[in-house]
């Protein structure tokens, strides 16, 4: 599914509609969306992110922005999510990259894989100067990474970025458009 989902779920399903009634599980904060998935199970939260689709696109947003708890739970989430909801969290903590670098590091390969967070080219939008400004944002975000915890996910990262920045360049007219 596509990255624009919980947008056009909003768009069908407005607020004042019966199906986006009042939320089951409160999943407004951070702390609320933990405690959530303790107590009724990452499936259930996705049910009603499913139901609430704009408090899915905040959930997203905090992710991509890098906010260390919300990507807890993205990867809280990623390991009970459909093809959908995973394509989403994985844009999402491919835009927190160049945020949150560290925080990133530490989730990947527990549920996210590097290719489908530093090699994401769906991640890249459809502009080919500013998917290349965002490969190098984020590999500059990487750089500056001073913990020595995840060094064999940032070497993997790191090299996704780069092949990644070359298929751009290679596949540029393909993926964005004549220049």
């Amino acid at each position: 599914m596509c990255r624009t989902r919980a947008l056009a779920l909003a768009a069908i399903l407005p607020l004042g509609s019966s199906v986006a009634a009042k939320p089951e599980t409160q999943v407004s904060s951070a702390d609320a969306v933990a405690k959530a998935i303790e107590t009724k199970g990452p499936e259930r939260v996705l049910d009603e992110f499913e139901k609430h689709p704009d408090l899915w696109a905040d959930a997203l947003a905090r992710i991509s922005k890098g906010e260390p708890p919300w990507l807890g739970i993205a990867a809280s989430l990623r390991g009970a999510s459909d093809a959908g909801f995973s394509d989403e969290l994985d844009l999402a903590v491919a835009d927190a990259v160049e945020h949150q670098p560290s925080a990133v590091l530490a989730i990947l390969g527990r549920p996210f894989e590097v290719r489908t967070v530093c090699g994401n080219e769906e991640s890249l939008g459809r502009d080919f100067k500013q998917a290349l400004a965002t490969l190098q944002r984020r590999r500059a975000a990487l750089l500056r990474v001073t913990d020595k915890n995840h060094q064999e996910e940032w070497k993997h990262c790191i090299k996704a970025l780069d092949s990644l920045t070359s298929e751009a360049k290679a596949h540029r007219k393909e993926w964005f458009g004549p220049p």
